[in-house]
């Protein structure tokens, strides 16, 4: 968060203007002038900027919008109670606002929910909604939404709903009464989108039931299809996808690492390792870590055998395709099997749309690579 005196468009340091002078959307053409005045005020907080490039901002115990130009009129999205500072997440053209947070809790709590947007404006879309950040977003052409509502009070259960952005007060119910208690409780779901032929559906990692295991299920025209259960938990704050969100990575609770896609083919990368950060790169790399004594970073590539071990940090900065943060003390490999695919323990691929399974890691026989350990600096 930034406090500001003022909203200010900044070009060069210096002092906001009130010049009368037209701001173009384009910054480039603000030239080398002083900074331009786009909202007066006091004590103002910044909170989100949208892709549409307006800026939300609270300013005394009020949350305001305003496109980023000068001379704009603000909008007013919400009153924020006593002295709170109210929590926003912002997903393309959408920011969700938490005007009431409970700041003394782990995860903040319980609270109203906003929505904004500059077509939309404002909207109340829920007055009983987890401030769950990894269970709330938008697709990205930002006209859909999933969010918490309905919400207990203790912050333990509650719905996972679906809705239009352009008709946000008239939500689908993804999950009901189901397992919340954020930050850190051990069903606490994810919820996202993903594509599926095309299309962007909303997709949700949560415990079913009285399970202690969670299900990777999307939601397409209100239809759920379960894509993978038994995943480990408690669930990590990520849900971990390639660039277009159609394949996800999944840790199993059976100690296996695998890759599930949205239309329900599930591969698996490597049995019997325990692995809680990963990712999926270009070319369909997979790295994850496995946990151990040191710990080591795999990276996996679907059917292919490895040209080369990668011994470089620049080699893995190429593949892991950003993962920005490797721990000191890692470790790097490259595993391709030399079996096939039946001699595999634990290899499992089904499809739930009846359609050919994906290749395992190992259906292309090959050496196993593991590169001479190396330790990365940061």
């Amino acid at each position: 968060m930034k406090t500001l005196v003022h909203l200010c468009l900044l070009s060069t340091i210096g002092a906001c203007t009130a010049d009368p002078l037209l701001v173009s959307e384009d910054t480039a053409e603000l030239g080398h002038g002083a900074p331009i005045l786009i909202q007066p005020g006091t004590g103002q907080i910044m909170l989100a900027v949208t892709d549409d490039n307006f800026a939300v901002y609270q300013e005394g115990q009020s949350v305001f919008a305003t496109k980023l130009a000068r001379g704009a009129e603000r909008e007013l999205v919400g009153a924020v109670p006593g002295t709170n500072l109210a929590q926003v997440l912002q997903v393309g053209k959408v920011v969700f606002v938490w005007t009431n947070p409970q700041r003394n809790l782990p995860g903040f709590g319980v609270s109203p929910l906003v929505l904004w947007t500059a077509k939309e404006g404002a909207q109340v879309i829920s007055t009983q909604s987890a401030v769950g950040l990894v269970a709330t977003a938008a697709s990205s052409d930002s006209k859909q939404i999933v969010f918490t509502t309905n919400v207990t009070n203790d912050g333990l259960r509650g719905d996972l709903v679906h809705a239009l952005t352009r008709d946000a007060l008239h939500p689908t119910t993804l999950l009901g009464n189901t397992s919340l208690a954020f930050p850190s409780g051990q069903c606490r779901p994810l919820a996202n989108f993903g594509v599926d032929r095309g299309r962007e559906v909303p997709v949700a990692v949560y415990c079913a039931g009285t399970d202690t295991t969670a299900t990777l299920s999307k939601w397409r025209d209100g239809v759920k299809t379960d894509l993978i259960a038994n995943i480990a938990t408690p669930l990590t704050f990520l849900l971990e996808s390639n660039a277009d969100a159609s394949t996800f990575l999944v840790d199993l609770a059976d100690n296996s690492v695998a890759t599930v896609t949205t239309r329900g083919v599930v591969t698996v990368i490597e049995s019997s390792v325990t692995s809680r950060v990963g990712f999926i790169g270009r070319h369909d790399t997979v790295g994850y870590v496995a946990l151990g004594t040191p710990a080591e970073l795999r990276l996996a590539r679907h059917g292919h055998e490895p040209p080369r071990c990668p011994h470089r940090r620049d080699d893995v900065a190429r593949d892991r395709s950003g993962l920005d943060d490797l721990q000191r003390g890692v470790h790097v490999g490259w595993q391709a099997r030399d079996v096939l695919p039946d001699q595999q323990p634990g290899h499992r691929r089904r499809h739930a749309d009846g359609g050919e399974p994906h290749r395992h890691a190992s259906d292309r026989p090959g050496r196993r690579c593991l590169g001479r350990a190396r330790r990365f600096r940061q």
